[in-house]
Protein backbone atom coordinates (compact mmCIF):
# COMPACT_ATOMS: atom_id res chain seq x y z
CA UNK A 1 0.00 0.00 0.00
CA UNK A 2 2.60 2.23 0.76
CA UNK A 3 3.91 2.50 -2.54
CA UNK A 4 0.79 3.92 -3.82
CA UNK A 5 0.68 6.64 -1.69
CA UNK A 6 3.00 9.20 -3.95
CA UNK A 7 1.42 9.02 -7.52
CA UNK A 8 3.34 12.42 -8.75
CA UNK A 9 7.00 9.86 -7.65
CA UNK A 10 5.85 6.65 -9.27
CA UNK A 11 6.78 7.71 -12.43
CA UNK A 12 10.65 7.92 -10.67
CA UNK A 13 10.97 5.56 -8.38
CA UNK A 14 8.01 2.50 -7.98
CA UNK A 15 10.18 -0.25 -7.88
CA UNK A 16 12.57 1.13 -5.80
CA UNK A 17 9.77 1.84 -3.49
CA UNK A 18 7.88 -1.31 -3.88
CA UNK A 19 11.20 -3.04 -3.13
CA UNK A 20 11.61 -0.92 -0.02
CA UNK A 21 8.03 -2.12 1.00
CA UNK A 22 8.85 -5.46 0.58
CA UNK A 23 11.91 -5.98 2.20
CA UNK A 24 11.67 -3.76 5.13
CA UNK A 25 12.22 -7.06 7.57
CA UNK A 26 15.37 -6.67 6.23
CA UNK A 27 16.18 -3.51 6.32
CA UNK A 28 13.68 -0.88 8.24
CA UNK A 29 12.70 2.09 6.17
CA UNK A 30 12.14 4.68 8.29
CA UNK A 31 9.01 6.81 8.09
CA UNK A 32 11.65 10.63 8.71
CA UNK A 33 13.17 10.26 5.48
CA UNK A 34 11.94 9.56 1.71
CA UNK A 35 14.93 9.33 -0.75
CA UNK A 36 12.52 11.39 -3.41
CA UNK A 37 12.23 14.24 -1.10
CA UNK A 38 15.86 14.52 -0.37
CA UNK A 39 16.50 14.23 -3.88
CA UNK A 40 14.21 17.42 -4.99
CA UNK A 41 15.27 19.44 -1.63
CA UNK A 42 18.98 18.64 -2.50
CA UNK A 43 19.03 18.63 -5.96
CA UNK A 44 22.35 16.52 -6.22
CA UNK A 45 24.90 15.94 -8.85
CA UNK A 46 25.97 12.27 -8.90
CA UNK A 47 29.57 12.32 -7.19
CA UNK A 48 32.58 11.69 -10.24
CA UNK A 49 34.46 9.09 -8.43
CA UNK A 50 36.75 7.12 -10.33
CA UNK A 51 38.86 4.84 -7.98
CA UNK A 52 40.48 1.40 -8.06
CA UNK A 53 36.92 -0.13 -6.34
CA UNK A 54 34.45 1.25 -8.53
CA UNK A 55 33.23 -1.34 -11.09
CA UNK A 56 34.31 -4.21 -9.16
CA UNK A 57 32.16 -6.92 -7.51
CA UNK A 58 34.91 -8.04 -5.17
CA UNK A 59 36.84 -6.15 -2.95
CA UNK A 60 39.52 -3.98 -4.24
CA UNK A 61 43.12 -5.02 -2.61
CA UNK A 62 43.54 -2.50 -0.04
CA UNK A 63 47.81 -2.95 -0.08
CA UNK A 64 47.19 -2.26 -3.96
CA UNK A 65 48.09 2.04 -5.02
CA UNK A 66 45.72 3.50 -6.88
CA UNK A 67 48.84 3.49 -9.78
CA UNK A 68 48.69 -0.10 -9.52
CA UNK A 69 51.92 -0.54 -7.91
CA UNK A 70 52.10 -2.51 -4.39
CA UNK A 71 51.74 -1.08 -1.13
CA UNK A 72 55.02 -2.29 0.98
CA UNK A 73 55.35 0.91 3.70
CA UNK A 74 53.10 2.81 6.18
CA UNK A 75 54.28 5.62 4.05
CA UNK A 76 52.96 4.44 1.37
CA UNK A 77 49.30 3.07 2.94
CA UNK A 78 48.74 7.07 4.22
CA UNK A 79 49.03 8.33 0.93
CA UNK A 80 46.21 5.93 0.04
CA UNK A 81 44.42 6.67 3.36
CA UNK A 82 44.06 10.37 2.40
CA UNK A 83 42.80 8.90 -1.22
CA UNK A 84 40.14 7.25 0.56
CA UNK A 85 39.38 9.51 3.52
CA UNK A 86 38.79 12.35 0.33
CA UNK A 87 36.24 9.57 -1.32
CA UNK A 88 34.48 9.02 1.50
CA UNK A 89 34.15 12.82 2.01
CA UNK A 90 32.59 13.23 -1.28
CA UNK A 91 29.77 11.18 -0.96
CA UNK A 92 29.10 11.98 2.64
CA UNK A 93 29.07 15.58 1.80
CA UNK A 94 29.92 18.77 3.79
CA UNK A 95 27.47 21.62 5.88
CA UNK A 96 26.29 24.79 4.63
CA UNK A 97 27.69 27.65 6.67
CA UNK A 98 28.44 26.00 9.99
CA UNK A 99 31.75 26.59 12.17
CA UNK A 100 32.70 24.50 15.24
CA UNK A 101 32.49 26.53 18.65
CA UNK A 102 33.60 26.20 21.97
CA UNK A 103 31.87 22.97 23.88
CA UNK A 104 30.51 24.79 26.63
CA UNK A 105 27.72 23.14 28.23
CA UNK A 106 25.15 23.42 30.69
CA UNK A 107 23.68 21.03 33.24
CA UNK A 108 20.54 19.73 33.01
CA UNK A 109 20.64 17.62 36.35
CA UNK A 110 22.73 14.91 37.97
CA UNK A 111 22.08 11.54 39.62
CA UNK A 112 24.10 10.32 42.30
CA UNK A 113 24.91 6.51 42.34
CA UNK A 114 26.81 4.86 44.80
CA UNK A 115 29.95 3.93 41.92
CA UNK A 116 29.56 6.84 39.87
CA UNK A 117 27.46 10.50 39.31
CA UNK A 118 26.39 11.11 35.86
CA UNK A 119 25.13 14.17 34.91
CA UNK A 120 22.71 15.49 31.92
CA UNK A 121 24.18 17.64 30.02
CA UNK A 122 23.77 20.17 26.54
CA UNK A 123 26.84 20.62 25.07
CA UNK A 124 27.45 23.28 22.10
CA UNK A 125 27.64 21.72 19.11
CA UNK A 126 27.95 24.39 16.08
CA UNK A 127 27.81 27.92 14.93
CA UNK A 128 24.29 27.38 14.20
CA UNK A 129 23.36 26.94 18.25
CA UNK A 130 23.20 23.44 18.02
CA UNK A 131 23.48 21.15 20.70
CA UNK A 132 24.29 18.05 21.50
CA UNK A 133 22.43 16.01 24.64
CA UNK A 134 24.58 13.84 26.47
CA UNK A 135 25.05 12.37 29.79
CA UNK A 136 28.36 11.86 31.19
CA UNK A 137 29.59 9.73 33.96
CA UNK A 138 32.48 10.61 36.36
CA UNK A 139 33.46 7.05 38.43
CA UNK A 140 33.39 7.25 42.18
CA UNK A 141 35.54 7.22 44.73
CA UNK A 142 37.27 10.32 42.19
CA UNK A 143 40.21 8.63 41.29
CA UNK A 144 43.38 10.45 41.06
CA UNK A 145 43.07 12.52 37.07
CA UNK A 146 43.44 12.33 34.55
CA UNK A 147 41.57 9.00 33.57
CA UNK A 148 40.77 7.60 30.12
CA UNK A 149 37.26 8.27 28.87
CA UNK A 150 35.37 5.99 26.49
CA UNK A 151 32.68 7.69 24.24
CA UNK A 152 29.84 5.07 24.09
CA UNK A 153 27.18 5.39 20.85
CA UNK A 154 23.41 4.24 20.91
CA UNK A 155 22.31 1.16 18.80
CA UNK A 156 19.14 2.39 16.27
CA UNK A 157 16.18 3.03 19.22
CA UNK A 158 14.63 6.23 20.08
CA UNK A 159 15.38 6.96 23.13
CA UNK A 160 19.09 7.29 21.94
CA UNK A 161 21.42 8.04 24.95
CA UNK A 162 19.01 6.15 27.36
CA UNK A 163 20.08 3.00 26.53
CA UNK A 164 24.06 2.95 26.96
CA UNK A 165 23.04 4.83 30.18
CA UNK A 166 21.09 2.72 31.74
CA UNK A 167 18.07 5.00 31.65
CA UNK A 168 15.97 3.69 29.34
CA UNK A 169 16.95 0.37 27.67
CA UNK A 170 15.66 -2.19 24.96
CA UNK A 171 17.67 -4.92 25.26
CA UNK A 172 21.21 -5.06 27.89
CA UNK A 173 23.54 -2.58 26.32
CA UNK A 174 24.13 -0.35 29.20
CA UNK A 175 27.77 0.09 28.26
CA UNK A 176 28.33 3.82 29.40
CA UNK A 177 26.66 2.35 32.80
CA UNK A 178 28.90 -0.75 33.01
CA UNK A 179 32.01 1.20 32.57
CA UNK A 180 31.39 3.79 35.19
CA UNK A 181 31.09 0.71 37.39
CA UNK A 182 34.63 -0.17 36.28
CA UNK A 183 36.41 3.13 36.87
CA UNK A 184 36.32 4.80 33.16
CA UNK A 185 34.47 8.20 32.49
CA UNK A 186 32.33 7.37 29.92
CA UNK A 187 29.86 9.76 28.00
CA UNK A 188 26.56 8.58 25.73
CA UNK A 189 24.83 10.92 23.89
CA UNK A 190 22.40 11.28 21.21
CA UNK A 191 23.18 10.83 17.85
CA UNK A 192 20.67 13.20 15.27
CA UNK A 193 17.88 12.23 14.77
CA UNK A 194 17.24 10.81 18.30
CA UNK A 195 16.67 11.26 21.80
CA UNK A 196 16.39 14.69 23.16
CA UNK A 197 16.59 15.43 19.31
CA UNK A 198 13.41 14.36 18.14
CA UNK A 199 10.12 15.04 19.22
CA UNK A 200 8.83 12.83 22.16
CA UNK A 201 6.84 9.68 20.70
CA UNK A 202 8.80 10.23 17.52
CA UNK A 203 10.64 7.75 15.59
CA UNK A 204 14.18 7.62 15.04
CA UNK A 205 14.92 9.97 12.09
CA UNK A 206 12.03 12.11 12.27
CA UNK A 207 11.74 15.00 9.80
CA UNK A 208 15.31 14.53 8.29
CA UNK A 209 13.94 16.99 5.48
CA UNK A 210 14.30 19.66 7.28
CA UNK A 211 17.81 18.70 8.27
CA UNK A 212 18.78 18.61 4.14
CA UNK A 213 16.94 22.13 3.72
CA UNK A 214 19.39 23.97 5.96
CA UNK A 215 22.60 21.80 5.14
CA UNK A 216 21.53 20.17 1.08
CA UNK A 217 24.91 18.85 0.31
CA UNK A 218 25.27 17.24 3.79
CA UNK A 219 24.51 14.00 5.08
CA UNK A 220 23.14 12.58 8.84
CA UNK A 221 26.12 10.90 8.44
CA UNK A 222 28.69 13.80 8.11
CA UNK A 223 26.50 15.09 11.05
CA UNK A 224 26.85 12.15 13.09
CA UNK A 225 30.96 12.63 12.68
CA UNK A 226 30.41 16.28 13.47
CA UNK A 227 29.10 15.64 16.68
CA UNK A 228 31.48 12.64 17.52
CA UNK A 229 34.26 15.04 17.24
CA UNK A 230 32.56 18.02 19.11
CA UNK A 231 32.22 15.48 21.97
CA UNK A 232 35.88 14.54 21.62
CA UNK A 233 36.46 18.23 21.87
CA UNK A 234 34.15 18.56 25.30
CA UNK A 235 36.11 15.53 26.71
CA UNK A 236 39.59 17.26 26.36
CA UNK A 237 38.40 20.73 28.35
CA UNK A 238 37.23 18.42 31.58
CA UNK A 239 39.92 18.24 33.67
CA UNK A 240 39.47 14.78 35.11
CA UNK A 241 39.83 13.37 31.60
CA UNK A 242 43.03 12.21 30.11
CA UNK A 243 43.38 13.27 26.17
CA UNK A 244 45.18 11.16 24.99
CA UNK A 245 43.37 8.27 26.41
CA UNK A 246 40.07 8.38 24.78
CA UNK A 247 38.03 5.51 22.92
CA UNK A 248 34.84 4.53 21.75
CA UNK A 249 32.47 1.50 21.87
CA UNK A 250 29.32 1.50 19.53
CA UNK A 251 26.85 -1.91 18.90
CA UNK A 252 24.80 -1.46 15.87
CA UNK A 253 24.14 2.34 14.35
CA UNK A 254 26.87 2.69 16.98
CA UNK A 255 29.30 0.59 15.58
CA UNK A 256 29.63 2.51 12.37
CA UNK A 257 28.90 5.35 13.74
CA UNK A 258 32.61 4.96 16.01
CA UNK A 259 34.13 3.41 13.05
CA UNK A 260 33.81 6.63 10.84
CA UNK A 261 34.21 8.96 13.77
CA UNK A 262 37.38 7.47 14.46
CA UNK A 263 38.40 7.51 11.08
CA UNK A 264 37.62 11.18 10.72
CA UNK A 265 39.37 12.18 14.09
CA UNK A 266 42.71 10.79 14.90
CA UNK A 267 42.50 11.63 18.23
CA UNK A 268 40.35 8.23 19.42
CA UNK A 269 42.77 6.01 20.12
CA UNK A 270 40.95 3.12 20.40
CA UNK A 271 37.66 1.60 18.90
CA UNK A 272 35.31 -1.02 19.57
CA UNK A 273 32.62 -2.00 17.15
CA UNK A 274 29.70 -4.95 17.58
CA UNK A 275 27.30 -6.08 14.25
CA UNK A 276 27.31 -2.56 12.60
CA UNK A 277 29.50 -3.88 9.31
CA UNK A 278 29.06 -5.88 6.37
CA UNK A 279 30.40 -4.84 2.49
CA UNK A 280 28.54 -3.19 0.70
CA UNK A 281 28.87 -5.43 -2.15
CA UNK A 282 27.69 -8.89 0.10
CA UNK A 283 24.44 -6.87 1.08
CA UNK A 284 21.40 -7.69 -0.27
CA UNK A 285 19.93 -3.97 0.73
CA UNK A 286 22.93 -1.39 -0.01
CA UNK A 287 20.43 1.10 -0.25
CA UNK A 288 19.46 0.74 3.49
CA UNK A 289 22.48 3.77 3.74
CA UNK A 290 20.64 5.88 1.29
CA UNK A 291 16.92 5.01 0.55
CA UNK A 292 15.85 3.34 4.22
CA UNK A 293 17.95 6.08 5.97
CA UNK A 294 19.09 9.31 5.60
CA UNK A 295 22.89 8.35 6.54
CA UNK A 296 24.29 8.48 3.08
CA UNK A 297 21.60 9.39 0.71
CA UNK A 298 24.27 10.17 -2.32
CA UNK A 299 25.54 6.05 -2.19
CA UNK A 300 22.14 5.88 -3.56
CA UNK A 301 23.34 6.74 -6.85
CA UNK A 302 25.25 3.61 -6.54
CA UNK A 303 22.73 0.95 -5.46
CA UNK A 304 21.23 0.18 -8.60
CA UNK A 305 24.08 -1.45 -9.53
CA UNK A 306 26.68 -1.86 -6.38
CA UNK A 307 29.55 -2.74 -8.18
CA UNK A 308 29.98 0.87 -9.16
CA UNK A 309 30.00 2.50 -5.50
CA UNK A 310 33.36 4.05 -4.96
CA UNK A 311 34.44 2.53 -1.58
CA UNK A 312 33.77 -0.41 0.45
CA UNK A 313 33.98 -0.95 4.21
CA UNK A 314 36.85 -3.12 4.00
CA UNK A 315 39.04 0.44 3.17
CA UNK A 316 36.95 2.16 5.75
CA UNK A 317 37.85 -0.02 8.56
CA UNK A 318 42.09 -0.26 7.18
CA UNK A 319 41.59 3.67 7.56
CA UNK A 320 42.09 3.29 11.21
CA UNK A 321 45.31 1.12 11.25
CA UNK A 322 47.67 1.50 13.39
CA UNK A 323 45.21 2.32 16.33
CA UNK A 324 43.79 -0.90 18.48
CA UNK A 325 40.54 -1.88 16.86
CA UNK A 326 37.95 -4.59 18.88
CA UNK A 327 35.30 -5.92 16.31
CA UNK A 328 32.46 -8.71 17.36
CA UNK A 329 30.04 -10.21 14.61
CA UNK A 330 27.16 -12.90 14.37
CA UNK A 331 26.91 -14.83 11.28
CA UNK A 332 23.21 -15.21 11.76
CA UNK A 333 22.49 -11.31 11.59
CA UNK A 334 19.52 -10.34 10.13
CA UNK A 335 20.21 -7.16 9.85
CA UNK A 336 24.03 -6.83 8.33
CA UNK A 337 23.73 -10.35 6.54
CA UNK A 338 26.77 -12.21 5.08
CA UNK A 339 28.86 -11.33 7.43
CA UNK A 340 30.88 -14.43 6.62
CA UNK A 341 32.79 -12.69 4.29
CA UNK A 342 34.36 -10.15 7.53
CA UNK A 343 37.41 -13.01 7.84
CA UNK A 344 38.69 -11.87 4.64
CA UNK A 345 37.65 -8.31 4.68
CA UNK A 346 39.77 -8.56 8.44
CA UNK A 347 43.11 -10.51 6.61
CA UNK A 348 43.61 -7.54 4.25
CA UNK A 349 43.17 -4.86 6.76
CA UNK A 350 45.59 -6.82 9.01
CA UNK A 351 47.78 -6.65 5.95
CA UNK A 352 47.74 -2.87 6.40
CA UNK A 353 48.25 -2.91 10.31
CA UNK A 354 51.26 -5.26 9.54
CA UNK A 355 52.82 -2.07 7.35
CA UNK A 356 52.69 -0.56 11.11
CA UNK A 357 54.22 -3.72 12.78
CA UNK A 358 50.79 -3.61 14.71
CA UNK A 359 48.14 -6.75 13.19
CA UNK A 360 47.82 -7.97 17.15
CA UNK A 361 46.09 -4.49 18.00
CA UNK A 362 43.48 -5.52 15.17
CA UNK A 363 40.84 -7.97 16.82
CA UNK A 364 38.29 -9.84 15.27
CA UNK A 365 35.35 -12.34 16.89
CA UNK A 366 32.88 -13.48 14.73
CA UNK A 367 30.65 -16.23 16.34
CA UNK A 368 26.98 -17.74 15.68
CA UNK A 369 24.02 -15.94 16.50
CA UNK A 370 21.75 -13.31 15.70
CA UNK A 371 22.39 -9.50 15.84
CA UNK A 372 23.25 -9.09 19.30
CA UNK A 373 26.16 -8.28 21.47
CA UNK A 374 25.51 -10.76 24.70
CA UNK A 375 26.96 -9.92 28.23
CA UNK A 376 30.05 -12.51 27.55
CA UNK A 377 31.38 -10.51 24.17
CA UNK A 378 30.36 -7.48 26.60
CA UNK A 379 32.83 -9.23 29.00
CA UNK A 380 36.06 -9.11 26.32
CA UNK A 381 34.99 -6.14 24.78
CA UNK A 382 35.56 -4.14 28.41
CA UNK A 383 38.16 -6.05 29.38
CA UNK A 384 40.20 -5.50 26.15
CA UNK A 385 39.55 -1.50 26.60
CA UNK A 386 40.80 -1.91 29.54
CA UNK A 387 44.12 -3.46 28.80
CA UNK A 388 44.28 -1.01 25.61
CA UNK A 389 43.64 2.02 27.94
CA UNK A 390 46.04 0.82 30.89
CA UNK A 391 43.74 0.24 33.83
CA UNK A 392 41.99 -2.82 35.40
CA UNK A 393 38.58 -3.08 36.30
CA UNK A 394 36.06 -5.79 37.58
CA UNK A 395 33.52 -8.04 35.67
CA UNK A 396 30.40 -5.92 34.69
CA UNK A 397 28.93 -9.28 34.34
CA UNK A 398 28.97 -12.85 34.81
CA UNK A 399 30.54 -14.36 31.78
Amino acid sequence: MRCLKHDRRLSRGLMAACLLAGLAAAAHAWEGFDHETWREIAQPEPPRLQTPQAGRLDLAPLLLADDGTTISTADQWEEKRQRLRATLQAVIGEPTNLEPVAPDAYEVDRHADPDFERIHLMINADSDGGRIPAYLFLPLPAAQAPLPAVIVLHQTVAQGKEEPAGVNMSFDLNFAEDLARRGLITIAYDAPGFGERIPPGTDPYHNSHDFFRRHPDWSVLGRMNWDFSRIVDFLQTRPEVDPERIAVIGHSHGAYGGVMGAVFDPRVCAVVASCGINTFRADPTPWRWSHATPLLPRLGFFTDDIRTAPFDWHEVLACLAPRPFFYFGTLADDIFPNTDGLRDVFEQVRGVYALYDAPALLRLYLVDGPHSFPPDRQNLAYDWLERTLGVKGEPAHSP
